[in-house]
């Protein structure tokens, strides 16, 4: 699909496109057509008789500047070249930073300030322009653009690059990491006119790409100003390095009082510069020799706590009695799960996979460690919660069948059942539906987001409204359980849900009290709706 843009000019105007890709290269030609001309401006068959005077085929930013135009008009098409994508253009009629043939370049270099698993990066500013600035880190991959980014970090761009360890060996990035939501090792921080920028969290022997994007204030586009390649290095035995090809080194020496080693480096030109690359700088940062201290995580009783869980993670809790319940939720695959107290094992080693319940007896007053583990050797998420009894636990206790079920499947509607819960405490039900197959992007609206882990509300009802929903249509419905000592004994146990073929309906949960947090493991049902005559089609399935 190509798509067009217009602009008018006068005698002696001149005109200045910026084209930025943001997720795949674009190809975009610019032409012009005087106003002499008397075809017809809505015709825009063949080449539209217009005079091409430039055309790029680019995943990098692009201006097109020309000056002392005639009186007629200019044409900009724009299309992508392998995948979808989106485009920020900015056209201007006069002249600006971007239409300068040489923009400026930072050189960046790292500042040695002592803060353990951390760098400060410094860059020069050039004081006659009045800029801003926002860096860019991720263990990837360089990004041409800040919007390409900014778009990865959201899940947008929906590709799983390589990541490119200390090493030098390469691993595969599991695609669910970047299809399931955003990016999140990606750090995107911008300041106003300072001129440094303080990196924290970074790992022992990991490589890490930096891009530096200045903001033009007149004009709010940014472009890139500067990108280097880092590796941190906690106490390393010192080595000599040697400039890579295509490297210039500016210097080597200490900023700050204190050993430390830092190249200062400047890349060459972005045509040519690789997304990805061995490191170009090593910053090695040598620290006064510390006791390692197993830190551990102090559970607090009737709360949930969340744990980053990289290779280990240690917990305690103080036991107060005999009995205790606990909860553990893996968010992104599986956790191992070992109770160990006053050095004896309480609970084998388990491997939880979504969320699992302990119910634990017999213990004694002393302190409770709780060993958590990744399998995967990936960064995961973990929440974890604990309750003395059965009413100060936060998570719902679950029916043993835990299966939502339809009936009544008629033509332009769906009766879901399920089992209510025993708990005393949770009554309260939320129902979140989406549309997973369906290419028209159809949008939930409303409470859509009310049902987030670790999130509170205050409304009476729960609804959303979803639009342009066809026959057919491939949904997932969520059913969300949480705790509400509001609601009594009062169970909700089916809800009838109307849906038409085209328009706005709501679907709608009755009389929710949403107060507390939902239960994070969803119940999912998939289901085909019928078609016009009632019929149900044969790829309808339900769990």
């Amino acid at each position: 699909m190509i798509y067009r843009f217009f602009i008018q000019t006068e005698n002696g105007e001149e005109v200045s496109i910026t084209v930025t890709p943001c997720v795949s290269a674009l190809s975009w030609t610019v032409r012009f057509r005087s106003h002499t001309d008397e075809d017809n401006f809505n015709d825009f068959h063949g080449q539209w008789s217009a005079v091409v005077w430039a055309q790029y085929n680019s995943r990098f930013q692009r201006t097109f500047h020309k000056a002392n135009l005639e009186k007629g008009v200019v044409l900009v098409e724009v299309r992508p070249m392998d995948r979808d994508s989106y485009v920020h253009l900015f056209t201007s009629k006069k002249n600006h930073l971007l239409t300068k043939k040489d923009l400026p370049w930072a050189n960046l270099t790292v500042l040695d300030r002592g803060l353990r698993h951390s760098a400060t990066i410094h860059w020069n500013r050039r004081w006659e322009d009045n800029l801003s600035y926002c860096l860019v880190m991720n263990p990837r991959r360089f990004y041409n653009t800040l919007c390409e980014a900014q778009a990865e970090r959201h899940g947008m761009s929906q590709v799983a690059y390589n990541i490119v360890k200390g090493n030098g060996t390469k691993t595969k990035v599991p695609v669910r990491r970047f299809l399931n939501g955003t990016a999140s090792d990606i750090v995107l921080g911008c300041v106003d006119r300072n001129n440094t920028y303080t990196l924290a969290n970074l790992a022992d022997g990991r490589t890490y790409f930096l891009n530096l994007f200045a903001v033009d204030t007149e004009t709010k586009v940014p472009f890139l100003y500067g990108k280097a390649t880092i590796m941190y290095q906690h106490d390393p035995p010192w080595t000599s390095l040697r400039p890579e090809d295509g490297l210039h080194v500016l210097g080597i020496g200490t900023r700050n009082p204190g050993p430390g080693m830092h190249l200062y480096t400047r890349a060459l030109a972005e045509e040519s510069f690789p997304t990805t690359a061995t490191p170009k700088a090593i910053i090695t940062i040598r620290h006064r020799k510390r006791r390692k201290r197993l830190k551990r995580l102090r559970l607090r009783d009737g709360k949930e706590e969340t744990a980053t869980v990289k290779t280990t993670k240690y917990l305690r809790y103080k036991v107060r009695k005999s009995e205790l319940y606990l909860g553990i939720w893996s968010c992104e695959g599986l956790t191992t799960v070992e109770l160990m107290q006053e050095k004896s094992l309480v609970l084998p080693k388990v491997t939880v996979r979504d969320h699992q319940y302990f119910h634990l007896k017999e213990l004694t007053e002393s302190w409770l460690e709780l060993k958590l583990g990744s399998p995967e050797g990936i960064p995961e998420s973990v929440h974890v919660a604990v309750g003395r009894n059965q009413k100060r636990f936060p998570y719902p206790v679950l029916p043993k069948d835990t299966r939502v079920r339809t009936s009544r499947m008629e033509c332009r509607s769906a009766l879901l059942l399920w089992v209510p819960s025993p708990d005393p405490y949770s009554q309260t039900y939320c129902l979140v539906v989406h549309e997973v197959t369906a290419k028209d992007n159809a949008t939930l609206e409303g409470s859509l987001g009310q049902c987030l882990i670790n999130e509170r509300y205050s409304a009476s009802k729960l609804a959303c409204r979803l639009r342009s929903l066809q026959t057919a249509t491939f949904l997932q419905f969520s059913v969300l359980q949480q705790r509400d000592v509001r609601v009594g004994e009062r169970a909700v146990t089916s809800d009838y849900i109307p849906s038409k073929s085209a328009g706005e309906e709501d679907l709608i949960v009755p009389d929710p009290v949403l107060s507390a947090p939902p239960l994070h493991h969803p119940h999912r049902l998939h289901l085909n709706l019928p078609s016009e005559d009632g019929e149900i089609l044969p790829s309808t399935r339900c769990i």
